[in-house]
C-alpha cells in the first residue's frame, strides 16, 4: 500500500518499493536518507524495534553478548583459538604454559626444531644441569639435539649424565689429536664421556655436537643411544657413540653437561633442542 490513504491524513504502511504507486520508491542509502543516530553507528533489530549499535573504538570486533551484537577488544593470550592467531602480533610471545606444541606441519626438506632449554656460563661453571617440570616426554619427538660450546679452563674430559643416572653407561670415541688418531672404549662407566683430556687440553675452545635418541629395540633392554662430534681448537675432533639402559625410555627428567676438571670459563653455551614428529 503507498503513501496515499485515500483523502486520510494517516500515512499508510509502506515498504519503500518502487514497484508500488506512490510507495516512495527505493529508499536511497547513499548519503541522502537520513536517521537519528550518531556517527558511524549502525542499526540491529532487538526484535520488535530497530536499535542504535554504537561505534566502537579502533581495533575492536563485533561479536555477540547477551545474544546482542556489541564490540569488544580482541583477547590475545595463552588460550586464544588457533583460528585466531591473525590478531597476534608477529613477535609477540606466545604462552603455552609450558605444554610442547605437537604436530606442527612444516614444509618439504624443512626441520621442524623447537628449543627446549638454554644456559650460559656467568662465570667459571665446572657443569650445568637441566631439570626439566614437566619432564620431557621422548614420544613427541625424533631425537634431541644438544649443542655445547665454551672454553676450558684446563685439561679435561667432556662428560654427560642424564636422569641422574651415575653408573652403567657404555661409550666408544675415536679422536684425531694433531693428526694421530686413537680409539677408546669403555663399559660400566659413571658418565658418557665425549672426548678426553687429551684431546682437550687447558683454554681451548670446544663445540660439541650431540643427538640423543631413544632406542626401543626388540631386545630385552630399551636404552638411550647418544652419536655426535667434538670439535676442539687447534687439536682435533672426537667422533663418539654411546648407550645407557635407563629406568624409563619415554621420559627425560635431566641432563647434566661438564668438565672432570676445571670448568667452562664466562659465556659457555649450551642449548637443547628437539625434533618434533
Amino acid at each position: 500500500m503507498g503513501f496515499s490513504g485515500g483523502g486520510s491524513n494517516i500515512l499508510k504502511n509502506h515498504t519503500h518499493d518502487s514497484g508500488i504507486l506512490q510507495d516512495g520508491g527505493n529508499l536511497n542509502m547513499q548519503g541522502v536518507t537520513q536517521g537519528n543516530m550518531s556517527t558511524g553507528s549502525m542499526p540491529y533489530s532487538d526484535g520488535a524495534n530497530l536499535q542504535e549499535l554504537v561505534k566502537g573504538v579502533d581495533g575492536q570486533t563485533m561479536q555477540l553478548s547477551g545474544g546482542f551484537p556489541s564490540w569488544q577488544t580482541a583477547t590475545v593470550g595463552a588460550n586464544q583459538a588457533l583460528s585466531n592467531l591473525s590478531a597476534v602480533a608477529v613477535n609477540a610471545t606466545m604462552n603455552m604454559n609450558s605444554n610442547i606444541v605437537t604436530n606442527v606441519g612444516a614444509g618439504a626438506g624443512m626441520a621442524k626444531m623447537e628449543t627446549i632449554a638454554n644456559y650460559e656460563t656467568t662465570g667459571t661453571v665446572a657443569s650445568h644441569t637441566f631439570t626439566f617440570s614437566p619432564v620431557v616426554d621422548l614420544d613427541l619427538y625424533q631425537f634431541l639435539y644438544i649443542t655445547v660450546s665454551g672454553v676450558s679452563t684446563q685439561a679435561a674430559d667432556l662428560e654427560m649424565e642424564w636422569n641422574s643416572l651415575t653408573t652403567a653407561y657404555d661409550y666408544n670415541y675415536s679422536e684425531d689429536d694433531n693428526g694421530t688418531w686413537s680409539f677408546t672404549e669403555a663399559t660400566g662407566q659413571s658418565q658418557q664421556v665425549l672426548c678426553d683430556s687429551g684431546l682437550l687440553s687447558g683454554a681451548k675452545s670446544l663445540t660439541a655436537k650431540i643427538w640423543l635418541l631413544p632406542h626401543e629395540s626388540n631386545t630385552p633392554t630399551e636404552v638411550y643411544r647418544v652419536i655426535g662430534d667434538v670439535n676442539v681448537e687447534g687439536e682435533g675432533r672426537s667422533l663418539f657413540f654411546g648407550l645407557r639402559a635407563p629406568s624409563d625410555i619415554n621420559n627425560l627428567t635431566s641432563l647434566t653437561i661438564g668438565l672432570s676438571a676445571g670448568g667452562f670459563f664466562s659465556h659457555g653455551r649450551f642449548r637443547i633442542s628437539g625434533c618434533v614428529c
